[in-house]
């Protein structure tokens, strides 16, 4: 476990210390749990998985800010995944980085995480990926909430992606045809002019996704609407 670390930063959050990669994890390192981190100041990532690392968990850990979200400590990258599958990253504030998640040539989950005012690229950013996102919340992003390039076939659905800068969701695969039904796009009217590219956006919701982030310190991982024993 990696768990209750500042990095990037002293005890106060005052002091910004840069650097690379704040958590880095390998090949042959799998079944870890990263948890209630807090990190910043990342010039790479903030996280990396690279290396075919899987069964990996990063979970409600603060990437760009703290827990309140009131102080700014942007990495370049909030969470990089590279070559990595099968890693679960959920109930994360990733908040006020150049781009809030990039995956490059993986399949994982990616589930009910707060990513929120990032300042370059994009929200959420797909290289030959094909990872589930499901329930997050991708907000006021200076450009587009998720961008999926180079034949990237994610499952987007039942999140809420509104008030970003750019479009909600981009494809620049004319090939691959991008599901992306049932989220909540900002307005009961749907993802008109929202999305651009070969994307399947119909059947969205009307009113925003509810998404269950109440969990006792041991929880691990809540599905939509789930309940913990606390």
């Amino acid at each position: 476990k990696i768990e209750d670390n500042i990095i990037g930063a002293d005890a106060s959050l005052t002091n910004k210390i840069s650097n690379d990669i704040g958590i880095f994890i390998v090949e042959g390192a799998n079944r870890n749990t990263i948890r209630w981190n807090t990190i910043g100041g990342s010039l790479s990532r903030g996280i990396m998985v690279t290396g075919f690392a899987s069964s990996n968990v990063l979970w409600r850990n603060y990437i760009g800010t703290n827990g309140a979200g009131g102080i700014k400590m942007p990495n370049k990258v909030g969470i990089g995944l590279l070559n990595s599958n099968f890693n679960t990253i959920a109930n994360n504030k990733v908040w006020y980085n150049e781009t809030g998640i990039y995956e490059e040539n993986g399949e994982n989950y990616i589930s009910n995480n707060d990513i929120t005012e990032n300042t370059g690229n994009t929200g959420i950013h797909l290289v030959k990926s094909f990872s589930e996102i499901i329930g997050n919340i991708i907000t006021k992003d200076c450009t587009d909430a998720i961008k999926c390039e180079s034949g990237s076939d994610p499952t987007i659905r039942l999140n809420n992606i509104f008030d970003n800068k750019g479009f909600g969701l981009v494809n620049t695969d004319q090939v691959v045809k991008i599901n992306a039904t049932n989220n909540w796009w900002g307005t009961a009217s749907g993802p008109i002019n929202k999305t651009i590219g070969n994307v399947s956006a119909g059947n969205w919701l009307s009113s925003e996704s509810k998404l269950t982030v109440l969990a006792a310190r041991d929880t691990l991982y809540i599905s939509e609407s789930g309940t913990d024993s606390m």
